[in-house]
């Protein structure tokens, strides 16, 4: 189990750094360069490939294995990033669609990652996988988003895309062993099996041994026992496929047409649905707009890298840890989600106070208790979406469980593309917002749609 977890960990870990490579770096990056709020939140919409997760599943099913597509896109990925040496980042077209190619790699490996961990985990490492998925993903945006800002801050671009690269070749060479592997057992598996007339000589040899008398013997038949159940798991010890879309009473195949229907038909769902798309817009848009104005006021992007790149996303998987330690406990779903969705808004609000106190004449000492405030929101902001992520994928889980049994998997995905969509869409437009309305107005519709998330929670039966 532990070779199991460890290369998952180190999967999950290489799929977080393009998110927190785009999400903090990249924004830091191009706003020095004097890039607008608008080009900048239109930036965002290159992270669209994480919402078509739910069509690249089918890919991954009919095509090939999901074996050898994760083993074909760690190398594209680290391909990828070796060609990003060679680009000049002055170019923003160019800069654009190696960002997408980054992202649209990143989520087919996604896909083959979650079903690669159903296919080897077993019930009782369910546990131990998520925890796997939640630390290592988040100690990737860490990496991606802090960690190779200071890489770059010190050597430059091509030392970026060269560590970028190598993380990747760390990942292939982890996960080289399992791939191995299962190539072994599944050719030893598919040896063909001895002829029939051969079989039938070994049967009736053990018919014959069987009908002389031996001593009776306990440990001897549970062992028999056992090899008999287990012996198929000895051959190939991972789950057996199961047919997707199929209807669990007449085992038929369902239409493509019936899908939408059957989903959205689940109880809850639709309560679900509009949760997720309004719950991340306030955190999701402070979240990426803030490090900005801070650029505009003059901290450095050392400091803001710091702590928003290092600090935050360390406060942001502390976060995550406590609220599955609060849920192991079985606090109550609904009444913890409402705690945090209300603490969150906390740090929203002072950063709306920022944004009106700090201006360019304010006096130098009232410039550094500005930034200890700034620094403090953005950590504690971190800290309660990290509590908040981990419950509402508890939320999230929970309702699937409620679909047909064939298709929860399915549910789950359409509820994971929502989640992103919401705080997709929103944080793409939210730098044109500033431009058109202004930051202050801008972040009070921060706090009022963070706000608005705890009454929509009413409407969703978590039981």
């Amino acid at each position: 189990m532990i070779g199991k977890i460890f290369t998952l960990g180190v999967l999950y870990f290489v799929q977080g750094l393009p998110y927190g490579f785009q999400d903090k770096f990249i924004p830091m990056y191009l706003r020095s360069g004097g890039l607008s709020h608008t080009r900048l939140s239109l930036m965002k919409l290159l992270l669209l490939p994480w919402l078509c997760k739910a069509g690249f599943a089918p890919l991954v099913d009919l095509f090939w294995t999901k074996w050898l597509w994760l083993m074909f896109s760690l190398g594209a990925l680290t391909f990828i990033s070796f060609l990003g040496m060679f680009i000049n980042t002055e170019y923003f077209v160019l800069m654009s669609i190696w960002l997408l190619l980054l992202n649209l790699l990143s989520a087919f490996q996604d896909v083959s990652v979650d079903a690669l961990a159903l296919h080897i985990l077993q019930d009782c490492e369910m546990g131990h996988g998520n925890t796997a998925q939640v630390v290592g993903y988040k100690l990737g945006a860490l990496f991606g988003g802090g960690i190779l800002f200071w890489v770059h801050y010190y050597h430059g671009w091509t030392y970026l895309c060269l560590s970028l690269a190598s993380l990747y070749i760390m990942s292939i060479v982890a996960f080289l062993p399992m791939f191995t592997q299962h190539l072994m057992l599944k050719v030893h598996a598919d040896v063909p099996r001895t002829s029939a007339a051969e079989k039938q000589t070994v049967e009736d040899k053990k018919s014959e041994e069987d009908s002389v008398p031996r001593p009776f013997s306990i440990e001897e038949s549970h062992e028999n026992l056992v090899r008999r159940r287990h012996k198929k798991d000895e051959i190939y010890p991972y789950r057996e496929e199961v047919p997707p879309l199929t209807s669990p009473t007449s085992g038929r195949r369902y239409d493509i047409c019936e899908i939408p229907q059957i989903i959205f038909a689940t109880k809850g769902t639709i309560p679900a649905v509009l949760f997720l798309l309004v719950y991340k817009l306030g955190e999701r848009g402070s979240l990426s707009t803030f490090p900005i104005f801070l650029i505009d006021q003059g901290v450095s992007t050392k400091d803001i890298g710091l702590w928003s790149g290092i600090c935050g996303q360390l406060c942001s998987l502390a976060g995550s840890i406590c609220s599955g330690w609060f849920i192991s406990k079985k606090w109550n779903l609904y009444n913890f989600l409402q705690f945090t969705l209300l603490a969150r808004s906390g740090p929203i609000f002072i950063q709306f106070l920022i944004v009106n106190l700090w201006h360019s004449e304010v006096s130098p000492i009232f410039r550094s208790i500005l930034f200890f405030f700034s620094t403090s929101s953005l950590c504690a902001l971190e800290f309660t979406a990290g509590l908040v992520t981990t419950a509402i994928f508890t939320l999230m889980m929970s309702c699937s469980l409620k679909a047909v049994p064939s298709l929860q998997a399915t549910h789950y995905s359409v509820l994971s593309s929502v989640e992103v969509a919401g705080k997709l869409i929103f944080s793409s437009v939210a730098g044109a917002l500033i431009d058109v309305m202004g930051i202050s107005s801008v972040y009070f519709m921060f706090l009022v749609l963070s706000s608005v998330s705890v009454l929509i929670l009413r409407f969703i039966d978590i039981s």
